[in-house]
Protein backbone atom coordinates (compact mmCIF):
# COMPACT_ATOMS: atom_id res chain seq x y z
CA UNK A 1 0.00 0.00 0.00
CA UNK A 2 1.33 3.40 -0.98
CA UNK A 3 1.84 6.15 1.35
CA UNK A 4 -0.96 8.41 0.03
CA UNK A 5 -3.86 5.37 0.44
CA UNK A 6 -2.11 5.17 4.34
CA UNK A 7 -2.36 8.89 4.67
CA UNK A 8 -6.09 8.60 3.81
CA UNK A 9 -6.79 6.20 6.40
CA UNK A 10 -4.77 7.49 8.73
CA UNK A 11 -6.91 10.93 8.45
CA UNK A 12 -10.01 9.01 8.67
CA UNK A 13 -9.01 7.41 11.92
CA UNK A 14 -7.62 10.70 13.99
CA UNK A 15 -9.69 12.51 16.41
CA UNK A 16 -9.11 15.71 17.71
CA UNK A 17 -6.84 18.81 15.84
CA UNK A 18 -4.06 18.98 14.34
CA UNK A 19 -2.41 20.10 11.02
CA UNK A 20 -0.33 17.34 9.56
CA UNK A 21 2.70 17.56 6.97
CA UNK A 22 4.72 14.63 6.11
CA UNK A 23 7.74 13.94 2.85
CA UNK A 24 9.20 11.03 1.90
CA UNK A 25 12.11 11.42 -0.20
CA UNK A 26 13.29 8.51 -2.29
CA UNK A 27 16.71 7.58 -2.02
CA UNK A 28 17.99 6.82 -5.35
CA UNK A 29 16.00 9.71 -7.40
CA UNK A 30 16.12 12.30 -4.66
CA UNK A 31 12.27 12.91 -5.07
CA UNK A 32 10.22 14.03 -2.44
CA UNK A 33 6.71 13.39 -1.98
CA UNK A 34 4.62 15.38 0.06
CA UNK A 35 1.09 15.22 2.23
CA UNK A 36 -0.20 17.90 4.52
CA UNK A 37 -3.74 17.62 5.62
CA UNK A 38 -6.39 19.26 8.76
CA UNK A 39 -8.34 17.66 11.08
CA UNK A 40 -12.24 17.93 9.53
CA UNK A 41 -13.03 20.70 11.54
CA UNK A 42 -10.09 22.77 10.66
CA UNK A 43 -9.00 23.54 14.08
CA UNK A 44 -5.64 23.89 13.62
CA UNK A 45 -5.14 25.72 10.36
CA UNK A 46 -2.48 24.82 7.83
CA UNK A 47 -1.49 27.82 5.27
CA UNK A 48 0.69 26.72 1.93
CA UNK A 49 1.78 28.39 -1.27
CA UNK A 50 2.93 26.18 -3.83
CA UNK A 51 4.43 27.42 -7.23
CA UNK A 52 6.56 25.66 -10.35
CA UNK A 53 9.87 25.46 -8.24
CA UNK A 54 8.93 25.72 -4.46
CA UNK A 55 6.38 24.29 -1.86
CA UNK A 56 6.24 26.01 1.58
CA UNK A 57 3.36 25.37 5.05
CA UNK A 58 2.97 26.43 8.10
CA UNK A 59 0.38 26.61 10.95
CA UNK A 60 0.81 30.11 10.97
CA UNK A 61 -0.30 32.78 7.68
CA UNK A 62 2.60 35.21 8.92
CA UNK A 63 5.37 32.23 8.40
CA UNK A 64 4.98 32.12 4.69
CA UNK A 65 3.64 35.65 3.98
CA UNK A 66 7.07 36.92 3.56
CA UNK A 67 7.44 33.97 0.84
CA UNK A 68 4.35 34.65 -1.12
CA UNK A 69 1.75 37.18 -2.07
CA UNK A 70 -0.36 33.82 -3.00
CA UNK A 71 -0.65 31.83 0.75
CA UNK A 72 -3.61 29.43 1.02
CA UNK A 73 -4.94 27.68 3.75
CA UNK A 74 -5.86 24.21 3.51
CA UNK A 75 -9.63 23.75 4.02
CA UNK A 76 -11.07 21.59 6.71
CA UNK A 77 -10.99 17.67 6.02
CA UNK A 78 -8.69 18.30 3.17
CA UNK A 79 -5.82 16.45 1.86
CA UNK A 80 -3.16 17.64 -0.26
CA UNK A 81 -0.43 15.41 -2.02
CA UNK A 82 2.29 16.66 -4.17
CA UNK A 83 5.71 15.95 -5.47
CA UNK A 84 9.15 18.15 -5.08
CA UNK A 85 12.28 17.00 -7.56
CA UNK A 86 15.21 18.94 -6.65
CA UNK A 87 17.42 17.62 -9.73
CA UNK A 88 14.67 19.59 -11.87
CA UNK A 89 14.06 22.16 -9.40
CA UNK A 90 10.40 21.52 -10.46
CA UNK A 91 7.20 21.25 -8.23
CA UNK A 92 3.95 19.87 -8.49
CA UNK A 93 0.28 19.85 -6.54
CA UNK A 94 -0.69 16.15 -7.36
CA UNK A 95 -4.07 16.11 -6.09
CA UNK A 96 -6.08 18.27 -3.08
CA UNK A 97 -9.35 16.49 -1.84
CA UNK A 98 -11.87 16.34 0.67
CA UNK A 99 -12.24 13.27 2.65
CA UNK A 100 -15.13 12.10 5.09
CA UNK A 101 -15.38 10.57 8.45
CA UNK A 102 -17.78 8.77 10.03
CA UNK A 103 -16.50 9.39 14.06
CA UNK A 104 -18.99 8.70 16.98
CA UNK A 105 -18.05 9.46 20.64
CA UNK A 106 -19.71 6.93 23.85
CA UNK A 107 -20.89 9.34 26.13
CA UNK A 108 -24.54 8.25 26.45
CA UNK A 109 -26.17 4.57 26.03
CA UNK A 110 -25.79 5.06 21.88
CA UNK A 111 -23.10 6.58 19.84
CA UNK A 112 -23.86 9.93 18.88
CA UNK A 113 -22.17 11.42 15.90
CA UNK A 114 -19.88 13.92 16.55
CA UNK A 115 -21.10 16.56 14.66
CA UNK A 116 -24.78 15.93 16.60
CA UNK A 117 -22.70 17.18 19.68
CA UNK A 118 -21.12 19.87 18.22
CA UNK A 119 -24.09 21.77 16.27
Amino acid sequence: MKLGDDFEQLNKLLHGEYAVFITREDSKSGVVDYFAATDPLSVRPLFYFSNEHEFGVSSLLAGLSAFSNDVRRLDQGTLLTGKYNPSLDTNEILEVKKYTIQPSVQYFKEDIELYELIV
